[in-house]
């Protein structure tokens, strides 16, 4: 049976809505995350590059511009509205930007390091605009283990601070865990900290292809390891606190439907006012300086080629013995082959050993 979620999504989908926005305000970040999936030049931009990009006409959004795609959303109907980046706190005007969008009646959630930023007066003025949800990245409770990943001492505490007064206010907090060698061993240590202080928790075990990262082969964890993390994950999902990844089959007899949400209920906008169908596919649609949104939503030809797609297109799919629990992701396809069809590497290995570690189970 369809989630209220989902009934909702379609509904969306049917009506022409973009529903859910992921808007990145900034790429900049104060962080060296060794995964990460953005171009260290957006991260970490020199004069010389902001100059280079102003003379594209691709420099960082000001706030009224900003503002005015917000209002754009609003009118279009959008409903939820995700704040990222970067680090949205490198942004001086990040409060003048959430109080506005709080007052355009959007459902906000917004993702951040907790590093920068945070202290018990902007946790209050927060807590005051009643803001949905608030993403974390946490990668262990060991402090020596997630500053490794982070590559910044002393970021560890910063976190655990802003997630501590995040919590003295009641608010909704999740933390998020991408699953790689260097945590590997750590993740029991992250759901006894979310327990302790009432968190969701989140856990990943893609690391993605896209963006920043050259080779992060390094970074993925091997068979044996995926394994038990998924053993371990499965000993947890009856969790309700667990969001994201599922044990629910998701790949049946759908051969018309879509491969997800991308360009039909959700898309994405850059720091630089692109619009793409999601911030894994790094195809621009139009871009919000020389289009309106509904119009690069309604009419974008790169849009209406991503919305066509259906699960039938999607090479090898049909063939594959392990399809159930399957969440293969067009933009990772596109990373890694240059086309939207052929299956991620990643993703086949992930289903396939998730499928048999859940039948062994059932043997058991």
């Amino acid at each position: 049976m369809s989630s209220l979620q989902e009934k909702i999504d379609k509904k969306a989908e049917q009506a022409g809505i973009p529903l859910s926005v992921h808007f990145d305000l900034t790429y900049r970040c104060n962080l060296q995350c060794i995964h990460c999936y953005l171009h260290k030049k957006d991260r970490y931009p020199s004069q010389d590059y902001k100059m280079d990009l102003e003379r594209q006409g691709r420099s960082e959004l000001n706030t009224q511009e900003v503002f005015d795609v917000l209002d754009q959303l609003a009118e279009c109907g959008t409903l939820f509205l995700t704040f990222s980046g970067g680090e949205i706190f490198m942004r001086s005007d990040i409060m003048e930007i959430i109080e506005y969008a709080r007052a355009k009646r959007f459902s906000l959630s917004l993702m951040t390091t907790g590093t920068k930023g945070f202290n018990e007066s902007v946790v209050d003025k927060l807590f005051e605009m009643g803001i949905q949800a608030v993403d974390m990245s946490l990668y262990s409770a060991d402090p020596e283990t997630h500053e490794s990943i982070t590559g910044v001492p002393g970021s560890f505490r910063k976190t655990m601070r802003t997630i501590e007064l995040l919590r003295e206010k009641d608010m909704n907090v999740r933390i998020k865990c991408l699953v790689m060698t260097v945590n590997v061993d750590n993740l029991q240590s992250v759901v006894e900290l979310a327990d302790k202080y009432d968190l969701g928790i989140g856990f990943d075990s893609i690391v993605s292809s896209i963006g920043g990262i050259v080779d992060p082969r390094h970074l993925i964890i091997n068979d044996e390891q995926l394994r038990e993390y998924y053993k371990f994950f499965d000993s947890i999902y009856n969790n309700a606190k667990v969001v994201d990844e599922t044990n629910d089959p998701a790949c049946e007899d759908h051969s018309e439907d879509n491969p997800c949400g991308a360009s039909h209920h959700t898309c994405y906008v850059s720091p630089y006012g692109d619009i793409r169908p999601c911030v894994e596919v790094p195809i621009s649609c139009g871009n919000v300086r020389k289009q309106s949104v509904k119009d690069i939503w309604d009419n974008s030809e790169q849009m209406l080629e991503f919305r066509a797609i259906k699960l039938k297109d999607l090479r090898k799919c049909g063939d594959c013995p392990n399809p159930d629990y399957c969440r293969r992701c067009v933009g990772q396809a596109y990373a890694e082959y240059g086309n939207f069809f052929d299956p991620p590497t990643e993703f086949c290995r992930n289903v396939k050993i998730h499928h048999e570690v859940l039948q062994r189970g059932k043997i058991e």
